[in-house]
């Protein structure tokens, strides 16, 4: 069964921590490792959390790359280890941009 790295779980955790209503989505096929590395949230979510990835809020090695595509944001974790990391990403900052 495939899964997705530890990291998105905790970034996932977070958002939803602040956001109730996000929704995030796998994208792509998973690797060699039977794990997807990107994830997608919905595009309410996307409005708000891109805001505060993107403003370097939250800067994290187990991010390779971030991108919006049909209004959503897809956040790709790295290959490696760093990706199953579960050390918190500190999105607390982002309250005001995260909050409903």
């Amino acid at each position: 069964m495939s899964r997705i790295p530890h990291a998105a779980t905790s970034l996932i955790a977070e958002v939803q921590a602040k956001r109730k209503s996000a929704k995030y989505e796998t994208v792509g096929d998973p690797d060699g490792l039977d794990t997807f590395r990107t994830i997608a949230f919905d595009k309410a979510t996307t409005k708000s959390l891109e805001d505060a990835l993107t403003a370097g809020l939250v800067e994290d090695e187990r991010i390779a790359e971030l991108h919006t595509k049909d209004g959503k944001l897809h956040v790709t974790f790295v290959p490696g280890i760093a990706a199953d990391y579960t050390q918190p990403f500190n999105i607390g900052e982002a309250d005001d941009v995260l909050s409903e």
